[in-house]
């Protein structure tokens, strides 16, 4: 098919690699294959799934790995007297190999970025979100 030209790894248009991607990460994979087949009439295995998305995850795994400095993000200008939140949450997240690990999610903003809407109601305008997989001891080094 002239849309699969160029997909070197799979005979799959990039669009639907996309789709397989998102599906694959938000369901099971036989979940999503059944998902897709009742959303839109394609019988597509949650083998081929699987494989879409973790030959695209292990293209990420070497970037995480080097800890690519432009990869995190940042504040934008924030100035010494400026007062900066942090909202932070953790879980347990099951893996393959460690079985539980912890997980901690951060959203960093500064007070300039919450936009009032109304008296009770306020919305934040630009954050950073911040990811870390381990304890928090990570958080406590100098």
């Amino acid at each position: 098919m002239v849309l699969c030209s160029g997909t070197k790894k799979f005979a799959i248009t990039r669009c639907m690699q996309v789709l397989l991607c998102l599906l694959g990460q938000s369901k099971v994979f036989e979940e999503a294959s059944e998902l897709l087949d009742k959303l839109v009439g394609l019988k597509i295995s949650g083998m081929q799934i699987q494989r879409v998305s973790e030959y695209y995850g292990a293209q990420l795994d070497p970037a995480i790995n080097r800890n690519i400095e432009s990869c995190i993000p940042k504040i934008n200008e924030v100035k010494r007297e400026d007062t900066v939140y942090v909202m932070t949450d953790g879980s347990m997240l099951l893996t393959r190999d460690e079985k539980w690990k912890e997980v901690k999610l951060a959203r960093i903003f500064t007070h300039d970025n919450i936009l009032k809407i109304s008296d009770k109601r306020s919305e934040i305008r630009d954050s950073v979100y911040v990811s870390h997989m381990g304890g928090v001891g990570v958080f406590y080094q100098n």
